[in-house]
């Protein structure tokens, strides 16, 4: 992003390409880069030189990966893996600076519960559009404290095997030699 004459780092995955748009508010010597919904990219010092690149190193990793390990990890958690992890997603799409946050707290949730606990947990809680992990945790508190009064005992936690998602994500594609495609191409 050009501000200026200097150039200031926005994380990546951020930048689209040209057209891409975002709002700036300098305030108190600090320039603050937002999206146009408001939520905020990045936050730089204001550099008064001229042709520098003010970067944040933390823009330049790519930390969708370890996201997405997390969100398999607190899928298969659940007795229905795919509409946990479209659960998840609809987390990270919604609270995406805090997703990480969001999932390390339901999976600590889920893991003092029982499968069926877990799944009808997700349940209400994806049938009442409630995504957010403290919401999630009085959900399933509700249903602990339901079979407590019950005098219903916990069953032994076991994890689920992801179906098809889990096999997708530990594909690695083959790759091909860009020569092979020249060769072709020039005959």
């Amino acid at each position: 992003m050009y501000y200026k004459k200097n150039w200031y780092t926005v994380p990546e995955g951020t930048y689209q390409g040209r057209g891409t748009k975002v709002t700036i508010l300098a305030d108190g010597g600090e320039l603050i880069i937002k999206d146009l919904n408001g939520k905020q990219l990045a936050t730089h010092e204001i550099c008064y030189g001229r042709g520098r690149l003010i970067s944040n190193t933390d823009h330049k990793r790519d930390k969708s990966k370890k996201i997405d390990a997390l969100m398999l990890d607190v899928a298969v958690l659940f007795p229905d893996n795919d509409n946990a992890l479209m659960y998840l997603e609809k987390i990270r799409k919604e609270k995406q600076r805090y997703a990480r946050d969001q999932f390390l707290h339901i999976r600590k949730c889920v893991e003092r519960a029982d499968v069926d606990i877990a799944g009808k947990t997700l349940r209400l809680c994806i049938d009442n559009g409630i995504y957010d992990a403290k919401d999630f945790e009085a959900v399933l508190d509700m249903y602990l404290d339901q079979r407590k009064a019950n005098g219903t005992s916990m069953h032994e936690m076991k994890k689920v095997s992801l179906s098809i998602n889990k096999k997708i994500v530990e594909i690695t594609p083959n790759t091909s030699n860009i020569m092979d495609y020249e060769k072709i191409m020039k005959n």
